[in-house]
């Protein structure tokens, strides 16, 4: 059995993509949602205000694509919207809920 890679295809990136920027139009910049660094990354590099917030969501929506369709090879536009939105479940570091233990 070899390794089967995911399909990149134009409708599977744009349903994916649209997945990653719901959740982040939903989450993004109220930095409850923060992807390792990214936000401290752009600053060092001189990124400051509306500029800031644009690039941050592109490379967010970017990453949601690339691995949302690598997780989850979606097959629907339904399957492509969940995976983009749950990326961020994967990789961002934010405040987590958690059920006490009994």
């Amino acid at each position: 059995m070899t390794f089967q890679p995911p399909h990149f295809t134009l409708w599977a990136c744009v349903y994916t993509g649209l997945g990653a920027l719901g959740y982040w139009c939903v989450k993004g910049r109220d930095a409850s949602v923060r992807v390792f660094g990214l936000s401290e990354l752009l600053k060092r590099l001189g990124l400051s205000g509306s500029l800031l917030v644009v690039v941050e969501m592109i490379v967010f929506v970017a990453v949601g694509i690339v691995v949302g369709i690598g997780a989850v090879d979606p097959g629907t536009p339904r399957q492509a919207i969940a995976a983009g939105a749950a990326w961020t479940n994967l990789l961002a570091v934010g405040p987590r809920s958690r059920a006490p233990r009994q």
